[in-house]
């Protein structure tokens, strides 16, 4: 699909009935590339109603901005499949994903540009910040805040990062090798872009250090997803085990999986509590079949009045951003 690309990067957004976040990224992104023309924007719409109208209807108007696509969906894909949809009609060398509800920070997309526009390599992971609804409070510290390198060989990747890949704006993807990942094998799992990486990447993996999105990420209500919160955090390890890494990568995988995915940590899950996420319905669906000291304990929290624990819960929100 995209031999005869005339791009080199498409800025891809995943679009579901948020439109005043849309329209604050989409001027955002154009401030930064309205003068180059080897970057595109691809807005892939799941809303199928008119929600969405008054963005597009701004676009036409006011943004003087020629290099954007808009695909309206007939009918409701989900989040896994409008994301594989993005990627499936780029027609650049590389897709960036990003979130509607997110913001590239500073110049980070040219400099991007900049350090792809003659490569060949299958993926970049991309540095993020977690931030406030607003995007003006950011977290302590970036994602790879920690790294003195631009090079993660792939063990080091799947031990300690491969849940940053969970978050669409880390992901930097050459198009045509991700399209021939056999990534439809991952459909439905929330998770088909990083089924795709998985199976693609290089025994070295190039990291852009810089800090390229903040992704809001303050409480539970900014997830339209929430409700489905534990079905999306494991099914990022049936990702793995789907994959075509070896055994012992998809091990290493799942440790560094439990950095984010803490589903079997005891106060993770009494926030899920506070979040009105975790219940019995959910206690019995995913961790009835534990052994029995534990499963008394995850039995006991699916009950916890939450006006108790809900003002720690608070505290703790407000506590990560600066």
């Amino acid at each position: 699909m995209n031999s005869d690309s005339q791009n080199t990067l498409t800025i891809a957004i995943p679009t579901y009935k948020r439109p005043e976040f849309l329209l604050k990224l989409v001027k955002s992104v154009i401030r930064q590339i309205s003068t180059n023309k080897k970057i595109s924007i691809l807005i892939v719409d799941d809303s199928t109603d008119s929600t969405n109208n008054y963005v597009y209807s701004y676009i036409a108007k006011n943004l003087k901005f020629t290099n954007i696509s808009i695909i309206r969906n007939t009918v409701n894909l989900g989040i896994d499949n409008n994301i594989v949809k993005c990627l499936e009609f780029s027609k650049s060398d590389y897709t960036w994903l990003v979130g509607e509800d997110d913001l590239f920070a500073g110049d980070s997309i040219e400099f991007v540009y900049n350090q792809i526009k003659f490569s060949k390599e299958p993926v970049y992971l991309c540095n993020y910040i977690y931030s406030d609804s607003k995007h003006s409070k950011l977290a302590k510290k970036s994602v790879f805040n920690e790294l003195d390198t631009n090079i993660l060989p792939k063990r080091i990747l799947l031990q300690n990062y491969v849940w940053a890949a969970g978050f669409i704006g880390c992901c930097l993807i050459n198009t045509n090798k991700w399209l021939s990942s056999n990534y439809k094998i991952f459909s439905g799992t929330y998770y088909s872009h990083v089924g795709g990486i998985l199976n693609i990447l290089n025994q070295n993996i190039p990291i852009i250090r810089k800090i390229c999105i903040k992704n809001r990420a303050e409480d539970v209500d900014t997830f339209t997803w929430s409700g489905s919160t534990f079905d999306v955090y494991f099914s990022f390890y049936d990702v793995i085990n789907k994959s075509s890494l070896s055994h012992e990568d998809k091990e290493h995988a799942k440790l560094g999986a439990q950095r984010l995915f803490k589903v079997n940590n005891l106060l993770w899950l009494i926030a899920k509590r506070a979040d009105d996420v975790y219940n019995f319905y959910i206690y019995k669906k995913f961790y009835s079949h534990e052994n029995l000291p534990r499963r008394f304990i995850y039995f006991v929290i699916a009950f916890l009045p939450k006006f108790i624990i809900l003002p720690f819960r608070r505290l703790h929100l407000k506590s990560k951003f600066r």
